[in-house]
């Protein structure tokens, strides 16, 4: 017999009022905590359930909301929830049902020792977007692409996982995607540039690109050229306006931001940290940040992943002086960033049954998160983040 499923929206009241006590003001559709930051919980509509901040701009579910009112982390919220009344604890209480015909469960066991979950279906078309940008090189490029395969073989998947950029077989952030064919490569990774506050409009989905950065890539994973030296070829190359633009990987309104020079060292660090991770392409941009990256970091726990040459501490230095944010550097002879750093770190094991349990409830938690975003966030608290 399938377990019921946990009503947050209906457990949300009865919680709130005992992190919060009662609200100053009730309607049918909200209450409202007066001289909390405009906190106000949501009893109606898509959003039922989940509290708002207009104060810190940030939108939390149930549990979510526990962990920060109690300080802990989301396994101790879900205990504190358990411990009071409120979820039924055992193995397999609260779980959700499983869709009609179909099993929930995202990950399957390969091998001994791994849990691959499936590639993420259902991704928006780039087909949609309006004709005058489908003009443009950048949006050429982006709508002739495709999401990339979930196969290890893939050469978009080699080159990710031969330098542990991002967990192997994991379902991928919908920003990547692959243009296959070249005439001195297997094809080109396509990433997404957009503004900061662009990832935020868009969560949970992928923001119109500003521009593109293609990457080529080998059959066998390697750095390839687009085309052959001789004719001016590159191994990477951006169409459209890059200045002022990020490559983001990670909820936008995550608490901790960690900021990088590029796009290899943005998906290693993401894949090891709980945080939204910005690559925003070169140490210039750093130095000369835009208006929306200073208030961004300013607003957040910031941490800049510099390089480790003297341009790329400079510039970490000069944005961490702005922003009050805090500087690391590769360790010592791990190589120049952060992507280098990746190559000698082995991924921590994650045990099957335990992921399955996590994943679960992070989809009951946040029903319009991406999966791969359930995934990246089930590693990290599974396995255990990077300190």
């Amino acid at each position: 017999m399938t377990a019921p499923a946990v009503e947050w929206t209906a457990l949300a009241p009865a919680v709130a009022v005992e992190l919060l006590g009662q609200p100053n003001e009730k309607t049918r559709d909200r209450w409202h905590w007066k001289g909390r930051g405009g906190l106000y919980l949501n009893l109606t509509g898509k959003y039922a359930g989940q509290f708002r901040s207009w104060a810190a701009s940030e939108s939390l579910g149930l549990v979510a909301m526990v962990e920060r009112e109690k300080n802990l982390d989301r396994a101790g919220a879900i205990q504190w929830l358990t411990d009071g009344g409120y979820l039924t604890s055992g193995p397999g209480k609260n779980r959700p049902p499983g869709p009609p015909g179909g099993d929930r469960r995202r990950f399957s066991r390969q091998g001994d020792s791994h849990h691959h979950p499936p590639p993420e279906t259902g991704l928006e078309s780039p087909h949609s977007e309006p004709d005058a940008w489908r003009k443009t090189p950048q949006g050429r490029l982006w709508a002739a692409s495709q999401p990339i395969p979930a196969g290890d073989s893939h050469p978009a998947r080699r080159w990710l996982a031969d330098r542990r950029l991002w967990r192997p077989g994991y379902p991928l952030p919908r920003a990547l995607r692959w243009l296959p064919g070249g005439d001195s490569c297997a094809g080109r990774l396509m990433v997404c540039l957009a503004p900061p506050p662009a990832w935020a409009d868009a969560w949970p989905g992928c923001p119109t690109p500003t521009a593109v950065q293609t990457i080529a890539v080998l059959q066998d994973g390697t750095p390839g050229l687009d085309r052959p030296a001789s004719r001016g070829g590159l191994d990477k190359r951006t169409r459209g306006k890059q200045a002022g633009t990020a490559f983001a990987v990670g909820n936008p309104a995550a608490a901790s931001v960690r900021v990088v020079e590029g796009v290899a060292d943005c998906l290693a660090v993401a894949s090891r940290y709980d945080c939204l991770a910005l690559a925003v392409m070169t140490a210039g941009a750093m130095s000369r940040p835009a208006p929306d990256l200073t208030a961004l970091l300013s607003s957040r726990e910031a941490v800049i992943h510099a390089d480790a040459d003297s341009a790329g501490q400079w510039a970490a230095g000069w944005l961490a002086r702005q922003t009050g944010a805090r500087v690391v550097l590769p360790p010592t002879g791990a190589g120049k960033d952060a992507a280098a750093a990746a190559r000698g770190q082995d991924w921590p094991p994650v045990e099957l049954a335990e992921a399955q349990e996590y994943a679960a409830t992070l989809r009951d938690c946040y029903p319009d998160w991406p999966e791969w975003e359930i995934c990246r966030q089930t590693a990290l608290a599974v396995a255990g983040q990077k300190a």
